[in-house]
């Protein structure tokens, strides 16, 4: 009966050249939430779900949708955690979990989703918005927190292409946190590809005053000061 049922659709869709493929569809699932058709919307997503269609985005938009209903975090994070285990690269998804945590004060779980939403993307647009959230919205609980998010903070300029900025909050970050070896590395190597090597020495001087017998430092100052010396 389904298949009978079926094919009349499809002749009846074809005769009168309805648009029913899955894209189609999933425009219109847009087109039902900005109307706040809710139920309407939810239930084509969930069809589009059973039949396979890019599962990963119907479930960012059923967790969407939870959100704007007000539903409790844990539901809003179940669809969006599902979304993510069918496409771990879907930088959309580690945003909205990132924002969603942040709302419920769990910063530091926010802090790990909001990273690898960095990670994933290039998309100026995304990373405004976090560059926005981190300066405006965030206001860090702990020094680990408030290292984190200067370090988040130095990827999303770096990714903008505003090496100031990116060097700024990179050396705050390590100022908080001047074990944080990995961090030292990499803006060392971001001034000296920048050819900031005056710069370098200054930010290395200041961790040395508290920090003397840090070694790596050390042995980075010193590569500065006899790259200065060669081109003096």
């Amino acid at each position: 009966t389904y298949q009978k049922t079926k094919q009349k659709l499809d002749k009846l869709l074809q005769k009168n050249k309805i648009d029913y493929s899955y894209s189609s569809r999933f425009f219109d699932v847009s087109r039902l939430i900005q109307e706040q058709k809710y139920n309407s919307a939810i239930y084509e997503l969930n069809a589009l779900i059973f039949e396979g269609f890019n599962v990963s985005k119907c479930n960012e938009l059923l967790g969407d949708i939870a959100l704007k209903q007000e539903k409790p975090a844990k539901n809003i994070a179940q669809y969006y955690k599902i979304a993510l285990q069918n496409d771990k690269d879907n930088y959309s998804v580690l945003f909205k979990l990132s924002k969603l945590y942040f709302r419920e004060n769990k910063n530091i779980i926010a802090i790990e989703y909001l990273k690898q939403a960095i990670d994933k993307t290039n998309d100026c647009d995304v990373l405004d918005e976090i560059k926005s959230l981190i300066l405006n919205n965030i206001k860090p609980k702990s020094a680990y927190e408030a290292n984190n998010l200067y370090e988040a903070l130095g990827s999303v300029c770096t990714k903008l292409g505003l090496k100031e900025d990116s060097f700024e909050a990179y050396s705050k970050a390590i100022i908080i946190n001047q074990d944080d070896i990995y961090l030292k590395y990499h803006l060392s190597g971001l001034l000296f590809e920048d050819n900031q090597n005056k710069h370098a020495i200054a930010l290395f001087d200041s961790i040395l005053k508290t920090n003397p017998k840090d070694l790596q430092i050390k042995a980075l100052k010193a590569k500065g000061e006899t790259w200065l010396e060669a081109v003096s």
